[in-house]
């Protein structure tokens, strides 16, 4: 077992990018988040946004990540340092029938 905690929400030194998606994969929203930025709390701003419009958390999301719930439908919150914004379909949904595929952004 390793001695070191992986902790995500401490790289600063990189833009990172804060999307929700639902359980197929479809992004719903996507934040650019630049360099320099406090990740704990872009996350708790985002999860008290969701908290407001209904959504309830269903852990801390000390990893970069956390799922969220309303009336049985779940969404996964995701901190990651790629730039998802510029990522180009809709992945595993769309080979299921979910989904459109989109144009890259500009």
């Amino acid at each position: 077992m390793s001695r070191h905690r992986l902790s995500p929400l401490t790289d600063t030194r990189r833009p990172h990018c804060l999307t929700v998606s639902d359980m197929h994969g479809i992004r719903i929203t996507s934040e650019a988040i630049p360099a320099g930025v406090d990740l704990r709390e872009a996350l708790r701003a985002a999860l008290r946004q969701l908290a407001e419009e209904g959504w309830r958390a269903e852990s801390d999301g000390a990893y970069g990540f956390v799922f969220v719930a309303k009336k049985g439908e779940r969404r996964l919150v995701n901190l990651t340092p790629a730039n998802t914004s510029r990522s180009f379909g809709a992945g595993h949904a769309f080979l299921a029938g979910r989904g459109v595929v989109t144009p890259p952004l500009a």
